[in-house]
């Protein structure tokens, strides 16, 4: 069969792929061969949930994925799954023990980009169930820094 640790010039793997563009079977063969779930940077989980692919996080956590795993700009699969609009992405990973206080490094909680892309029902089921100082953290910050970027020009 295939080698599961195989990338492509951008580094993707085989799983990473297949992740990416929601094909469960392959994934399926992936995983019983045995292709690492977890890496540094990009990971299967992250291109799942970044496209809603919600059996396969299910899958990739079933096989020990790290659920607070960060891309390279510190985004979580929760944050892209709340970026992008995919609530059962959201509400699996909630459900696997995911950080909702977590920031990326532009300062944002999953809750916070879910609603700066208009998707106010993740936002608000997420807040609801942050803890008291992350609601704060989000509250603090609704603006993602713009207000800041007004008064460093004026």
């Amino acid at each position: 069969g295939a080698k599961s640790s195989v990338q492509n010039k951008a580094g993707d793997t085989a799983l990473m792929l297949a992740a990416l563009k929601g094909h469960e079977v392959v994934v399926d063969r992936m995983l019983e061969a045995g292709a690492p779930v977890n890496r540094n940077g990009w990971s299967p989980l992250l291109y799942a949930a970044f496209e809603g692919h919600e059996g396969i996080v299910g899958k990739l956590l079933g096989r020990g994925a790290n659920v607070d795993a960060r891309a390279p700009n510190q985004s979580t699969a929760l944050m892209l799954a709340a970026r992008n609009g995919h609530r059962g992405v959201v509400e699996a990973l909630v459900k696997a023990g995911a950080d909702i206080s977590l920031v990326n490094e532009n300062g944002l909680t999953a809750a916070a980009w879910a609603r700066e892309n208009k998707n106010t029902d993740i936002a608000e089921y997420l807040e609801s169930r942050a803890p008291a100082a992350a609601r704060q953290r989000v509250e603090a910050k609704p603006d993602s820094g713009k207000r800041k970027m007004k008064v460093l020009i004026e």
